[in-house]
């Protein structure tokens, strides 16, 4: 991971703003590969089902997919397609995207992962709020997002402690979460995004009359 230090836009006397940008290195990632090969795997339990946890046959097809199948960069650069920035808060350092919309009366929008998880929740739904003109929709109800990540999880570092930690959560405690979902509301986006976008625009649209 990188990150460019130069003067922006975004700064004021006590903190700044840094664009950043993704750049995992090789070998960090043909680290990772070996030591996916190098797994020592338990024996299976009787029965080999659910009921003991997790069975191995199916860590064994997992682990398969993330040392021969997953590209990484694919997703680095899906992810490097969004504006992202790095700033410090009570001495965290907090990842964020930052995506404004085309549409000059969009409404900013703080758009938060579940915990845990990261930003990756996001990205399917970016595209249509921030401008949904390129979607098919109206520009009636378009948003400046502001997704960042919690520190702790993926992009999000943690330093540990700091009052950081209860001001998010104290944050996210008034935040509306689409619950009613069979899948859970914290895979709504990645599960069921069309539905997440509308009814985001329905909510604002009432906020808005």
């Amino acid at each position: 991971m990188s990150n460019n230090h130069q003067d922006t836009k975004y700064q004021d006397s006590e903190t700044s703003i840094r664009p950043f940008h993704i750049d995992i290195p090789q070998q960090d990632i043909d680290d990772l590969r070996a030591r996916l090969a190098h797994t020592r795997w338990p024996s299976q339990l009787p029965g080999g089902d659910w009921s003991r946890g997790i069975p191995v046959s199916y860590l064994k097809e997992l682990v398969e997919y993330w040392q021969n199948e997953y590209d990484w960069r694919e997703y680095e650069q899906k992810l490097n397609a969004f504006p992202q920035f790095i700033t410090d808060i009570e001495g965290q350092q907090i990842h964020f995207l930052h995506v404004r919309s085309p549409e000059p009366n969009a409404v900013p929008l703080i758009m938060t992962h579940s915990w845990p998880n990261s930003i990756v929740e996001s990205m399917n739904i970016i595209g249509p709020l921030t401008n949904p003109r390129a979607y098919g929709g109206g520009p009636s109800i378009a948003f400046h997002i502001v997704a960042p990540s919690l520190p702790g999880f993926a992009l999000g570092v943690s330093h540990g402690g700091g009052s950081v930690f209860r001001r998010i959560a104290e944050a996210k405690n008034n935040i509306i979460h689409w619950s009613n979902r069979e899948c859970g509301s914290h895979m709504v986006a990645m599960a069921d995004p069309e539905s997440l976008i509308e009814d985001i625009r329905a909510f604002f649209s009432k906020l808005t009359r």
